[in-house]
């Protein structure tokens, strides 16, 4: 069964489709189930004790997947709820949304409670990736990012946005957005319009019912930087 799955989930990748490790799970949950729960049922013998244990850890096994599925959908509602914010600043994990280092601050926050900080290295990418956001962007025409820059010396971002179709790629650097943010000192306000970010794949359409990404990022920075991320939002 399990050879099962995952030859049905290559298949998939090779369609354009995700392989996903927990699809595989919930195959293999569904098997066991059948297996530890058909002899209580079709046996005509005493069932023995082990098998009646077996046949409980199923049954929780499911329930917790159930209760985890649960937690993520309602997850995904919240978050197509709090449109026109693509990040909603009240958060106090963003690493359930967000990959980078970066932090809660109550500093140079502007129309929100808090801001998120971000440090950047030396590497030769260094930034944030907003994951975990609203993926319909078809009712808006622009979208808007403040950020402010504690230093005095100017610095120069890139912001790359991406949909589902992107992520199932080879990842080309011109099937995406990119554009770059040059930040002076204090807030900074940019605005794109999102007609050129769904124009930005080369011969396709971005599809802006399933965006799925976010990233913004420096390339090879002389010394470690900080930035703090304001508002994040569509109009």
């Amino acid at each position: 069964m399990l050879v099962l799955g995952i030859g049905i989930e290559l298949i998939q990748g090779g369609h354009n489709r995700d392989m996903d490790g927990r699809d595989l799970l919930r195959n293999l949950i569904g098997s066991w189930l059948v297996i530890a729960w058909r002899p209580l049922f079709t046996s005509e013998r005493r069932n023995s004790l082990g098998e009646g244990l077996v046949a409980a850890s199923v049954a929780l096994l499911l329930c917790f997947e159930l209760g985890a599925t649960g937690m993520v959908a309602a997850r995904q509602w919240q978050v197509h709820e709090q449109l026109p914010l693509l990040y909603d600043f009240t958060h106090q994990d963003p690493g359930a949304f967000w990959t980078g280092r970066l932090t809660v601050s109550a500093d140079h926050s502007l129309n929100n409670a808090q801001s998120l900080k971000l440090d950047l290295g030396t590497e030769t990418y260094s930034g944030v990736s907003l994951n975990n956001l609203p993926a319909d962007w078809r009712d808006y025409e622009t979208l808007s990012i403040t950020l402010f820059n504690p230093s005095t010396a100017p610095l120069t971002l890139t912001l790359r946005i991406n949909d589902v179709a992107h992520d199932r790629s080879d990842h080309a650097y011109n099937d995406r957005y990119n554009t770059r943010l040059t930040l002076g000192p204090g807030a900074n306000t940019f605005t794109r319009k999102l007609a050129d970010i769904k124009n930005a794949p080369d011969g396709r359409s971005m599809d802006m019912s399933q965006v799925r990404r976010i990233g913004l990022f420096a390339v090879r920075l002389p010394e470690p930087r900080t930035v703090y991320l304001l508002d994040l939002r569509l109009d």
